[in-house]
């Protein structure tokens, strides 16, 4: 039995049964369908809306003298620096910057690249094995604006850099190298 079709209990029900009794002919060629509820209304969806804020989001070194500040190569450690984070909400980075600061006489000259950018396992530069300079994302760049595909909560952002030439720096001079991104911030996904 269809349960949209309204029985006596309903107006719309009684009303059929009176229709029936008064003009049998039309009840039955209408049918017992022709008095059913309306359809629920189609009323946007209850979910909260994810909300979707400026915001930026540093990296910070996994190897190197300064764990967990900028990457930094100094005469006891020229090898490649790997900076990282993970997210607790999703971001979506749309602008990376690196600012590079140079100490002392052997540091000058030093260039800095950017030997790959992953988001989770997913490489966000179609070739990962050519360095790129950081000097492309110095942060007075006037065009160093990125898409990169979103960190979702718990997905981690992974920069690797090098340092041209690798010979190694007279102590106490130092490169170091800070990283980070602006972009989209977004809450509730």
């Amino acid at each position: 039995m269809d349960t949209d079709v309204m029985g006596a209990e309903d107006i719309m029900g009684a009303m059929f049964q009176a229709l029936a009794r008064t003009n049998p002919g039309l009840a039955r060629k209408l049918g017992p369908g022709a008095m059913r509820r309306p359809p629920p209304p189609q009323l946007p969806s209850a979910n909260v809306q994810a909300a979707t804020l400026k915001s930026f989001m540093g990296l910070a070194a996994l190897n190197g003298p300064a764990i967990g500040g900028p990457a930094q190569w100094t005469a006891a450690d020229m090898t490649d620096k790997t900076m990282q984070s993970e997210p607790q909400e999703s971001f979506e980075g749309k602008r990376m910057t690196i600012d590079v600061g140079l100490t002392g006489a052997t540091a000058a000259g030093r260039l800095i690249n950017v030997k790959n950018l992953f988001i989770g396992s997913q490489p966000q530069s179609p070739v990962i094995d050519n360095p790129t300079p950081a000097a492309m994302f110095r942060p007075d760049s006037t065009s160093a604006d990125v898409d990169l595909q979103i960190a979702f909560r718990a997905n981690k952002v992974t920069l690797t850099l090098s340092i041209f030439p690798t010979a190694a720096l007279t102590a106490p001079d130092t490169v170091q190298a800070s990283a980070g991104f602006f972009g989209n911030w977004i809450r509730g996904q």
